[in-house]
């Protein structure tokens, strides 16, 4: 199994041919209802916002939880979207779904992360969302 997330880095400085791993941890995490998908497509909790780590375990064991999420953090603030200076979120309105995501302009960010931060991911979008905030945790 290839691996999942950013595996576009593994060429430094352009973008490969295949920009998908074999297995979405955004996915997972929003099937087995931890999260859902926040309008900049990362995924949401409630507590962190968008500031989580994923990974993925695939078991037949069966495991209890307390509670599955159903409604959606994301506040549609759009702050991710004001923030974003390529505009790879705009066009959201109608497309967005919180349980299954929608289609951002992948090659505006891919371009922009290769050529304007060599590589580096952005971030942005991670930084404006007010969800999860220290401020909001602590209420």
């Amino acid at each position: 199994m290839g691996e999942a997330g950013a595996a576009f880095y593994t060429v430094a400085g352009k973008a490969p041919e295949r920009l998908a791993g074999d297995l979405s941890h955004k996915h997972a995490a929003v099937a087995c209802g931890l999260a859902n998908f926040d309008l900049n497509n990362l995924v949401i909790s409630p507590r962190w916002g968008p500031r989580i780590r994923l990974a993925t375990v695939l078991t037949k064991a069966e495991l209890k939880y307390d509670h599955i999420l159903e409604e959606t953090p994301c506040h549609d603030c759009v702050e991710c979207v004001k923030i974003c200076p390529v505009h790879a979120l705009d066009g959201w309105k109608g497309k967005y779904d919180p349980k299954r995501g929608w289609v951002i302009e992948k090659r505006k960010c891919y371009d922009y992360i290769f050529t304007t931060l060599t590589g580096q991911r952005c971030g942005l979008w991670i930084k404006a969302c007010p969800v999860g905030t220290y401020s909001e945790r602590i209420k």
